[in-house]
C-alpha cells in the first residue's frame, strides 16, 4: 500500500498588507511538500519525495493593494492591471522545506513534515513555522496513521493523508494574522490513532 502525504501553507487572500509603509505582497500558495510512503517498504526507502517546493513572492505598491469587504484589515485584494515591483523565490534548504523518514515508537512507517521559511523580499522577516508527524502501524485488518505537531496561525496549513485531511487550518475562520508568525507557534495536533 502507497500512501501519499501532501502538506501545504497558504495565505487565502490575493494579497497582504503589511506594516512596511508602501508595500503589500501577494496571497496564494507559499510552501507544498508531497510524498508518498510505500507501507509494504521497510526503512528510508520507503520515502520518495515528490514534490518540495516554495512559491515565489511578489512586492506591489500601496496603491495596488486594497481592502476587501467583511474581510481582515491584512486580507486585501489587487487592482485590475497592479504589477510587481519586486519579485523573489525562496530557495528551497533542508533548513526550511523537508521531508524525512523518523523512527516512532509504536509506528513501522514514519514521516516528519518540516516548514520554516520567511519573506526573500524582507529581511529580515518572520518564518512560516511548520513541524509535523506523520506515523503508520499496521492494526491488523489494515492500517493506521497519526498526525501530530505544532504550527503557526498564520497563514493556513492543511495536510492530507490519503484520502483523509486530518489538518485543515483556516486562518481566518481562527482570526489569525500575520503577527501569528512571530514565536512561538499558537496550534498544535494530536489526531490519535485513526485508519488510513
Amino acid at each position: 500500500m502507497i500512501v501519499t502525504i501532501h502538506y501545504t501553507t497558504t495565505i487565502p487572500s490575493e494579497a497582504v498588507a503589511t506594516p512596511i509603509v508602501g508595500t503589500g505582497y501577494n496571497g496564494g500558495r507559499k510552501s507544498e511538500l508531497e510524498v508518498t510512503v510505500d507501507l509494504a517498504a521497510i526503512g528510508s526507502g520507503a520515502l520518495t519525495v515528490r514534490t518540495r517546493t516554495w512559491g515565489e513572492t511578489r512586492e506591489y505598491k500601496a496603491a495596488d493593494v486594497v481592502d476587501v469587504a467583511g474581510k481582515p484589515s491584512w486580507y486585501k485584494a489587487l487592482v485590475a492591471g497592479a504589477t510587481p515591483v519586486k519579485t523573489a523565490r525562496l530557495e528551497v534548504k533542508d533548513s526550511n522545506l523537508i521531508a524525512t523518514w523518523v523512527s516512532v515508537a509504536g509506528a513501522t512507517h514514519a514521516v516528519r513534515l518540516f516548514v520554516a521559511g520567511g519573506n526573500p523580499l524582507i529581511s529580515p522577516s518572520p518564518d512560516i513555522d511548520g513541524e509535523f508527524l506523520v506515523a503508520f502501524r499496521p492494526d491488523g485488518s489494515g492500517w493506521e496513521y497519526k498526525l501530530t505537531g505544532e504550527h503557526d496561525g498564520f497563514p493556513s496549513h492543511k495536510i492530507i493523508v490519503g484520502p483523509h485531511i486530518p489538518l485543515d487550518h483556516d486562518c481566518v475562520a481562527e482570526g489569525q494574522t500575520p503577527a501569528s508568525l512571530l514565536p512561538p507557534s499558537e496550534f498544535s495536533v494530536d489526531t490519535g490513532w485513526r485508519a488510513v
